[in-house]
């Protein structure tokens, strides 16, 4: 059981997961989707299950947001997004995914232990059961478990419940007919995140609300000194003061989008959607692959016309990193407000922040490409990036976000419905093998 594959194994065997699952896809009309249909103005599925593609309608523009979509992904059930963990003598193991999905780009990436929508392991689809499901619904005890959003930018008001059980050591699943699971130490998941299109935003969630000490392998979890400082500064009020950035007073108390119609969306050659600027923006493909409950399946997906880039600014100050969160008001949550990224290509950039940004004074300290989604997003580019700005006024308070430690950083993210899903993504390149080495000569 200690005896556990390193990075370049693990690599390996997603390549040869890759290879088994045979993924084959093709665009189908939407009148070719089958169990799909317009009804009352949306796509959705026949059984009502699942999610549907709906328009949305802004009357009013969110603050500091560019133009928002008019065509969104409508999915109210909440989805279950776990891992199992158990102790060994020298670090924590991961019991991960090798997980094929039709929009990913390089296919295969590593997900959690289970990750299913609500309609999938009730199996509406008629297909096998979700494998361990009835393990994670009898765990002995979790270390984590809350529910957190997926992307307001393309999902109506969508969450997925996040959790760690946790196992006793001597835990063993028979994994010799399921070879797209696998144990995983700490040290190696840490090196897992620090790299392009390998690790699906689903686990990077995951990991990124647990306990971070998860991941420590039975020695301080960062070596760098200004991470380290930053990991053990902690103040008691900041959680206090960082709620109430997401609930000013006035609060508002009326969404600022209506549903509306998709009929005049629809493309005339009956093969896409288009959005009020006229990019396609959604597409049905027939999905044929192994290793998943159901072989074969057809579903719409949203496109991705461009690629949407993301970075967590940080600062170091008295020898101690701090990173800046950003509130964003996210289409697809109304009335709610949540911590992001310090810089998201869908929102506006306030003025100061542009001036941090600027040649010479902001350099990248980790950067990754990542597929975001792959099963409801169709080859959804994105980059990530930590990067360190030099010279930023002194303990400012600013009404659009704060500059936080570690340590509070990682009170923020355990929080239910805190933080953006883009955020989580962020703080899992913080917690990267990469990002702690990239720092050592701060």
């Amino acid at each position: 059981m200690d005896t556990m594959m390193d990075i370049s194994e693990v690599n390996s065997w997603v390549d040869a997961t890759r290879l088994s699952s045979q993924l084959r896809l093709r665009q189908v009309p939407f009148e070719e989707c089958r169990q799909w249909y317009f009804s009352e103005g949306r796509f959705c599925h026949e059984t009502g299950a699942f999610f549907s593609i709906t328009g949305v309608h802004f009357p009013q523009a969110a603050t500091g947001t560019a133009p928002t979509p008019s065509i969104m992904i409508d999915q109210p059930e909440v989805g279950w997004l776990a891992f199992f963990i158990r102790s060994s003598k020298t670090d924590i193991q991961w019991l991960v995914q090798a997980k094929t999905e039709p929009g990913n780009i390089q296919d295969t990436h590593l997900a959690p232990t289970i990750q299913a929508t609500r309609s999938n392991y009730q199996r509406v689809h008629g297909g096998r059961p979700t494998l361990f499901l009835e393990t994670l619904k009898n765990a002995p005890g979790f270390v984590s478990d809350a529910p957190h959003s997926e992307q307001g930018t393309r999902f109506v008001w969508k969450f997925n419940r996040n959790s760690v059980a946790a196992f006793p050591d001597t835990f063993d699943p028979d994994l010799s007919q399921h070879p797209q699971w696998q144990w995983v130490s700490s040290a190696t998941l840490r090196e897992a995140l620090g790299q392009d299109y390998f690790t699906n935003t689903d686990a990077r969630s995951v990991v990124s609300t647990a306990p971070w000490a998860l991941l420590a392998s039975n020695a301080p979890l960062f070596k760098a000194p200004a991470l380290a400082k930053s990991y053990a500064t902690k103040h008691n009020r900041k959680l206090q003061i960082l709620d109430q950035l997401l609930h000013p007073k006035p609060r508002k108390t009326k969404l600022f989008w209506e549903r509306a119609t998709l009929d005049a969306y629809r493309d005339r050659d009956g093969f896409t959607l288009k959005d009020a600027t006229g990019k396609d923006v959604v597409a049905c493909y027939e999905t044929n692959v192994n290793h998943r409950e159901v072989p074969n399946w057809c579903q719409p997906f949203l496109l991705a016309p461009q690629q949407t880039d993301h970075a967590l600014l940080m600062r170091v100050q008295e020898s101690s990193a701090e990173v800046f969160v950003r509130v964003l008001d996210e289409p697809g949550f109304g009335t709610r407000r949540e911590f992001g990224p310090s810089v998201h290509s869908s929102f506006d950039l306030p003025d100061l922040m542009q001036n941090w940004l600027s040649e010479g004074n902001c350099s990248d300290l980790v950067y990754i490409q990542q597929s975001d989604e792959g099963g409801r997003f169709m080859q959804a580019n994105a980059s990530y990036r930590v990067a360190l700005v030099k010279n930023t006024p002194d303990r400012v308070q600013y009404p659009f976000g704060r500059w936080v430690s570690l340590a509070t950083l990682e009170q923020l993210v355990a929080q239910p419905g805190k933080t953006t899903n883009e955020l989580r993504t962020l703080v899992s390149l913080v917690l990267s093998a990469a990002f702690d080495r990239a720092c050592q000569t701060l």
